[in-house]
């Protein structure tokens, strides 16, 4: 059986008027009439009084919001709610920063690929028994489980388990699908009660759940919790040779880095080159580095590029030393996006770095890309120092005013983008942009263990400000990784010297580590 993805790129906006068809006639309901002005049904308000009562509705919190949808393009109500609640029930919520837009359109995207399993089922039970309608109506596949294996999600589970063994997608790829219908049954058992679902006796959704002891170390481990509809044989627990830190990353070898910054150099693209130098540098997510603004670099900018209003532009404008660390504050309060609802807590920026930063944002180059950018802040210094192309912001921050005029959401695509097509081709080990962070934060790990007699407690303590790290096991996975992976430890030198090294020998750092002129590189 082949789904058919149609539904799956269609997006609705919170801004769009959404409305349920109903048969029903109420004075509020707009009629949508045939060709002769009379009634084929009525837009029941999406949003009406009852939903804005328990979901506490607000259109500013959604913009951009993934809708699930029928076949028919009407809206799969329950699957939809979910989703509002997922956002809603934060556990970390406040007013400016929730659970991460990505997080809900991969729900929804995964709720809907079910959606689609689930009508077709419905159009095979149709010829088979020749079900009435209305029945299908009230008693919809994804309802109904009379039999333990009659469960549609492990249907479902089935059907992306044999879709595994074909290697038809990855066994990780079939768990990131099952995990929100899980998460989904969940919801409506709570929200909607045990009666809603059509269930047999002694039957539960969404199944069985089991505990399993995962040895980490020294006789360590958690217990974990598996749901049986969640479960995929060729899938491991625990990814040997990575850190979870927000995802799955590694360190670079002291050789990866510098073939990666000699390719990066040589492709001549200043805002790669510069955003990969600070995040490999700062340990800067993503979505960290590319909501950085002008704010944090200049008190203002100069009024042209003649040789004069650069020299009083010099002469008044922030100095930086170059051996010297610099704070800039990011996370909640701030313009700059940090992971998730993490507390707020300091970047630690070399001088040198903030120099080269500072030297891009008055080139012609990055002017050029502000003054033409689709919507510009209503500050000129609270612009994004990173602009592609195309005139739009590498990543929309969370606090971003305009996020809602913008059709599609920026999130790091057009990195990923360069990344597959300008790195990944060209190199023979696996680069992701958050090996970066994880790079930083080993080559800092290691020097403190090499340079200093500071004890453990010191040395977990200055990693975890750095990392800006709110769990110490986190952090502990740096200082265990050394350790636990012993070829990988004779490849790193101490902070990245040999990478630093590099930089101070190459073109790109003489000839822009005081003065950059963009339009060279």
């Amino acid at each position: 059986m082949k789904l058919n993805d149609n539904l799956l790129n269609q997006k609705i906006s919170s801004n769009i008027r959404l409305f349920i068809p109903t048969s029903e006639y109420s004075i509020n309901y707009l009629p949508v009439l045939n060709q002769k002005d009379k009634p084929l049904y009525y837009k029941k308000p999406f949003f009406d009084t009852y939903w804005i009562e328990h979901v506490n509705y607000d259109p500013s919190y959604y913009s951009h919001f993934t809708f699930v949808m029928n076949r028919d393009h009407t809206l799969w109500i329950e699957a939809n709610l979910y989703l509002i609640h997922l956002i809603q029930d934060d556990t970390a919520y406040n007013e400016d920063q929730r659970v991460p837009s990505k997080t809900i359109q991969e729900h929804s995207q995964a709720l809907q690929k079910y959606k689609l399993f689930c009508d077709e089922r419905d159009d095979e039970l149709d010829l088979i028994y020749e079900r009435n309608p209305s029945i299908r109506e009230e008693m919809p596949f994804w309802k109904v489980a009379k039999r333990p294996f009659s469960r549609p999600n492990i249907k479902y589970r089935d059907y992306l388990q044999e879709r595994v063994n074909k290697q038809e997608i990855k066994p990780r790829y079939a768990k990131k699908l099952l995990y929100p219908i899980t998460s989904f049954y969940k919801f409506v058992n709570d929200y909607f009660g045990n009666n809603f679902l059509h269930l047999g006796k002694g039957i539960s959704m969404p199944g069985k759940v089991d505990a399993a002891f995962i040895p980490i170390n020294n006789n360590k481990g958690l217990i974990v919790e598996t749901n049986e509809g969640n479960k995929i044989r060729g899938t491991y627990n625990k990814d040997v040779g990575y850190i979870n830190d927000g995802g799955n990353t590694k360190p670079l070898t002291q050789e990866h880095q510098i073939q990666l910054f000699e390719l990066l150099n040589s492709q001549g693209q200043p805002e790669i080159m510069i955003s990969f130098l600070f995040s490999i540098f700062t340990a800067a997510r993503m979505d960290t580095t590319f909501t950085l603004r002008l704010q944090h670099f200049i008190n203002e900018l100069p009024k042209n590029f003649s040789t004069e209003s650069l020299n009083i532009w010099h002469k008044y404008n922030k100095q930086f030393v170059s051996n010297e660390l610099y704070y800039i504050p990011i996370g909640e309060g701030s313009l700059i996006d940090a992971k998730g609802l993490e507390k707020r807590y300091n970047l630690q920026v070399p001088g040198w770095l903030m120099n080269i930063v500072q030297s891009y944002i008055i080139s012609k180059r990055a002017t050029q890309r502000r003054l033409n950018i689709k919507y510009p802040q209503e500050n000129e210094l609270d612009e994004y120092v990173f602009i592609t192309q195309n005139f739009n912001p590498y990543y929309i921050a969370k606090s971003d005013p305009n996020k809602e005029l913008y059709k599609n959401m920026s999130n790091g695509g057009s990195i990923r983008v360069y990344i597959t097509n300008n790195i990944s081709k060209k190199v023979k080990f696996k680069f992701k942009f958050h090996y970066l962070r994880a790079t930083c934060l080993m080559n800092l790990n290691i020097r403190t263990e090499q340079e200093s007699k500071l004890s453990l407690n010191e040395r977990m303590k200055i990693l975890k400000d750095f990392a800006g790290h709110t769990d110490e096991k986190t952090t502990q996975q740096y200082l265990e990784y050394s350790q636990n992976e012993s070829d990988r430890y004779s490849a790193y030198d101490s902070r990245g010297d040999k990478l630093f090294q590099w930089l101070s020998q190459s073109a790109f750092i003489n000839q822009n580590s005081e003065n950059l002129n963009v339009e060279t590189i």
